[in-house]
C-alpha cells in the first residue's frame, strides 16, 4: 500500500514541477467570445487572442502577434490536413470573402490585411451575426456565432497596442501593470 501512495505523490509532484509553455490571462468574456493576453514562457513573446467556439471540437479566432500582424484561424480538431495554401470563403451575414490560406493539421490560418479591407473585415467581424466557412466548392465547414465579438474585437485592439508599445528586447510578463516608476494607488 506505501508504494502505491508514494507512486501518486511523485506523480503529483513531477506533473506539478512541469511549468506550461504558455500562461494566460483572461481580458474580456461576453457572449460566445473571450480575448485573453497569452505569454509565451519559453520565447517571452505575448499575443493577445479573440477567440470563439463553434459545434462540438471547431474554433474560430483573430490572433494579434506583438512583433507582426493579425492572423485569423479556423480549427476543428477532427481536421487532419496536409500542409498546403487553400482558398476559402467566409461569409459574415452572408457577405462572402475569397481568402488564401495555409492549411496544416487541424486549422486553416490566413492573414488579415493591414490596408482598408482588414479594417472592413474586423468591422463586420464586430458587427455581424455569424460568420461561416466554406470551401470554395461552397461546402459549409463550420459556423460560429458573432455575439460578443464587438467588446472581443475592441479588447483584441487595446491588447495589441500595448504589447505593440513594449520594447521588443525585454517585454513584461504582464503589459497591464503600471510601469516602472509609476505608482499604483490600488
Amino acid at each position: 500500500m506505501r508504494s502505491i501512495s508514494t507512486v501518486v505523490l511523485f506523480a503529483i509532484f513531477t506533473t506539478a514541477a512541469v511549468a506550461e509553455p504558455y500562461e494566460m490571462t483572461s481580458l474580456y468574456r461576453a457572449g460566445n467570445w473571450q480575448t485573453s493576453l497569452v505569454h509565451d514562457t519559453i520565447s517571452g513573446n505575448l499575443r493577445c487572442e479573440a477567440e470563439v467556439s463553434g459545434r462540438g471540437s471547431q474554433m474560430f479566432s483573430i490572433v494579434a502577434y506583438q512583433k507582426a500582424g493579425l492572423k485569423g484561424f479556423f480549427f476543428d480538431t477532427s481536421w487532419s490536413l496536409r500542409e498546403r495554401n487553400v482558398e476559402l470563403r467566409v461569409d459574415i451575414d452572408y457577405e462572402a470573402w475569397r481568402i488564401a490560406g495555409r492549411a496544416k493539421e487541424i486549422s486553416v490560418a490566413f492573414n488579415v490585411p493591414s490596408d482598408d479591407s482588414g479594417i472592413r473585415f474586423l468591422r463586420q467581424l464586430s458587427r455581424g451575426n455569424a460568420i461561416a466557412l466554406y470551401t470554395m466548392e461552397e461546402e459549409r465547414l463550420a459556423v460560429f456565432p458573432l455575439k460578443g465579438s464587438e467588446g472581443a474585437i475592441r479588447s483584441l485592439m487595446t491588447c495589441w497596442a500595448r504589447i505593440s508599445d513594449e520594447p521588443s528586447s525585454q517585454p513584461r510578463s504582464d503589459p497591464f501593470a503600471p510601469a516602472v516608476g509609476e505608482t499604483d494607488p490600488f
